[in-house]
C-alpha cells in the first residue's frame, strides 16, 4: 500500500509541465545570464590589452536578449520601465550637479564593440521572444 501511494506520488511529480519552449526559454535566461555574470566577475582582465573579447561579446549578447525577453513580459517590463527611469533621473540629476560638462570623447572602439553586441543581443531576443 505505501510503495503504491510512494509510485503514485512520484509519477505526479514527475509529469511534464505544460509550458512551452518560449515559457520555459524566458524563465530561464535570466539564471543562465546570472550564471555567465558570476563566471566573469571572477575572472578580471589585469589591463586592457587583456581584455576578454569573446567573454565580454557573450555577455553583451545576453543583456541584450535579457532586456529583449523582460520587455516581452509585462509585469517585468513594468519594472524595467520604472527601474530606467529611475537611473536617467539619478544621471540627470548628477550631470547638472556637476556644472554640466562634457567630455566630449569620442567612444573607443571597445564601447562600440559592447553597444553593438547589446544590440545584436536586443534583436535576437526581440525576434525569438
Amino acid at each position: 500500500m505505501v510503495s503504491k501511494q510512494l509510485f503514485t506520488a512520484i509519477v505526479k511529480t514527475n509529469k511534464q509541465t505544460n509550458m512551452s519552449i518560449k515559457s520555459k526559454i524566458v524563465y530561464y535566461l535570466p539564471f543562465v545570464f546570472m550564471l555567465f555574470l558570476f563566471c566573469t566577475k571572477v575572472v578580471r582582465a589585469e589591463d586592457d590589452d587583456e581584455d576578454d573579447i569573446l567573454g565580454e561579446l557573450i555577455i553583451d549578447i545576453l543583456a541584450g536578449a535579457a532586456v529583449a525577453a523582460c520587455q516581452s513580459n509585462a509585469s517585468c517590463n513594468a519594472v524595467l520601465t520604472i527601474t530606467t527611469f529611475i537611473f536617467i533621473i539619478i544621471a540627470l540629476v548628477s550631470w547638472c550637479m556637476d556644472g554640466c560638462n562634457c567630455d566630449c570623447e569620442a567612444p573607443t572602439r571597445r564601447q562600440w564593440r559592447r553597444a553593438g553586441g547589446m544590440g545584436i543581443g536586443y534583436g535576437l531576443g526581440r525576434r525569438y521572444f
